[in-house]
């Protein structure tokens, strides 16, 4: 699979998971997400990143235990709907589609690509989504590092990258315990967000 089919697989990828979780305000886990593809030449898939980034598809970052996350721009959003250039979003698109049942006349056609080697695909295990109180909370949180005028503008957007990334981690069934401790961590540098964090992890544990 070259650069460009796989960079166009995974910005598929990246939309979906984000259609998924409902918002596009997010950054996703590119490994967790690579590993679903079935893609484990992580230098390729790194490579292929910032193929989408240059193009202006993505955003990129790394947190706080060096795993790489992106965030798919309007840019990437508007290339997906498009269908992009490879043909393997369709492609796809029409294979995620046959998995899930639909029929395949609802999902536009696409030449089949012989490169495109249906992957054995790993669910994802998205939970319930978070209750109407764990939102409020996560909306909360956002509040108040968004109106602290102690903060930094770049301490604000790490903070903020933080919350929504707790958020994309309680979503799921399976949680990275590490990575939430990681991050709760850092939430919790700031006191005002303390008694938030700990009561966002209590009720995720009661679900």
């Amino acid at each position: 699979m070259s650069i460009n089919e796989l960079a166009e697989l995974l910005l598929a990828a990246f939309f979906e998971e984000m259609e998924a979780l409902g918002q596009s305000n997010c950054f996703l886990f590119v490994e967790e997400i690579a590993a679903n593809l079935g893609a484990q030449d992580r230098q390729q898939v790194i490579d292929a990143c910032h193929f989408l980034e240059e193009k202006g598809f993505i955003l990129l970052a790394y947190d706080h235990v060096s795993s790489l996350s992106a965030f798919i721009t309007l840019a990437g959003e508007a290339y997906v709907h498009e269908g992009g250039e490879t043909g393997i979003i369709a492609e796809y698109r029409r294979y995620r589609a046959a998995a899930a049942g639909v029929p395949s006349d609802s999902v536009q056609d696409a030449p089949a690509l012989s490169s495109f080697q249906p992957p054995p695909m790993v669910e994802t295990g998205h939970g319930p989504l978070l209750n109407e109180g764990m939102r409020n909370i996560i909306a909360s949180m956002e509040l108040l590092v968004g109106n602290d005028p102690s903060l930094p503008e770049s301490a604000r957007k790490d903070l903020v990258a933080d919350i929504r990334t707790l958020e994309l981690q309680l979503s799921k069934s399976s949680v990275s315990r590490s990575l939430v401790d990681t991050i709760s961590a850092e939430l919790r540098s700031v006191p005002a967000l303390m008694p938030l964090v700990d009561l966002l992890l209590s009720l995720k544990e009661r679900t």
